[in-house]
């Protein structure tokens, strides 16, 4: 709660989405979840997903921005994100938006587009961002600002004790500490090798 931006960034198999659907879940907040692919690099069609996911939330976030969204003539997509921020900050409750797998977005228009929201975010709102590479939103200057959370491969990799913990008791293996010492030091607390190790040792 009262994070704006939170950026989930780390490679294949590290548990990125896992926990952000259980910290979602937690916060018990209304959320959005939007699970991107290749052909989302389409600006409009990126932005009618997002406001969207902003109506299954509450129907009159956008409602009135859908004649724009669908028009013959392309609108002008800052305005319509404003549109979206104004209809956002009427509200008092808190919402999440997750976007997942955000490094399949190459679209630099969208990367403007979603730069401009960061930049505009009402304090009711709380983007995050799954991703397996940074995405090119100005993290260096909403770093050094302090305005986001970020969660790395480092944050991510399961200690000597976690591994411990799924291997014996989720896996139910029945491992000696050398062998699970081992195995996270092999895997670097890799959350898919350890869950592959484990497969195999079944």
């Amino acid at each position: 709660r009262g994070v704006r931006c939170v950026l989930v960034s780390a490679p294949a198999g590290f548990g990125k989405t896992t926990l952000v659907v259980d910290s979602v879940r937690a916060s018990k907040l209304p959320f959005a979840w939007l699970a991107l692919d290749e052909d989302d690099n389409e600006l409009l069609r990126f932005w009618r997903y997002i406001v969207a996911g902003l109506e299954s939330i509450d129907s009159r976030i956008g409602a009135g921005l859908r004649p724009a969204l669908y028009a013959a003539q392309t609108p002008a997509i800052q305005e319509i994100i404003t549109g979206m921020i104004n209809d956002i900050a009427s509200f008092e409750k808190e919402m999440i938006f997750v976007l997942d797998d955000y490094h399949l977005i190459e679209a630099p228009a969208i990367h403007d587009s979603l730069n401009y929201l960061l930049d505009h975010l009402p304090p009711q709102l709380s983007l995050v961002i799954i991703t397996r590479s940074d995405p090119p939103l100005n993290l260096a200057r909403r770093r050094g600002r302090g305005q986001m959370i970020e969660f790395r491969a480092n944050d991510l990799r399961f200690s000597q004790g976690e591994s411990a913990a799924f291997l014996n008791q989720t896996m139910q293996l029945e491992l000696s500490s050398a062998d699970i010492a081992s195995l996270a030091q092999r895997t670097e607390g890799w959350i898919a090798g350890l869950q592959m190790a484990a497969l195999a040792l079944h």
